[in-house]
């Protein structure tokens, strides 16, 4: 298994870079947790880089899986930090070329 992308020496433009492997719709994203979650931001992203979750995935996770809401992507990225969802769960839901959506 290769080692996690990010490292705390970092900055804020390398871990964007390294998170969204050029993918535009995972920058948007990721600007956009930034801005919705500011505190937790930095936490969510090594949660996703500690999951091997990069690129179109997250864009999938966003865009298909929760429709682009950010209260819907907050509401399972805290769910999976406390463990109320399986990480195998998250995964089945963005594999493949649409993503399943969230339903709460």
């Amino acid at each position: 298994m290769q080692p996690e992308r990010i490292k705390f020496t970092d900055s804020f433009q390398e871990v964007i870079i390294k998170m969204s492997e050029g993918n535009p719709g995972c920058i948007a994203f990721l600007m956009e947790l930034v801005k919705y979650r500011e505190i937790k931001a930095m936490s969510d992203i090594l949660m996703f880089d500690n999951m091997r979750v990069y690129g179109s995935k997250l864009y999938v996770f966003w865009n298909d899986c929760c429709d682009r809401n950010m209260e819907k992507a907050s509401l399972v990225m805290d769910k999976l930090k406390k463990g109320e969802m399986e990480k195998q769960i998250f995964l089945n839901h963005i594999d493949g070329v649409r993503g399943i959506p969230f339903e709460f």
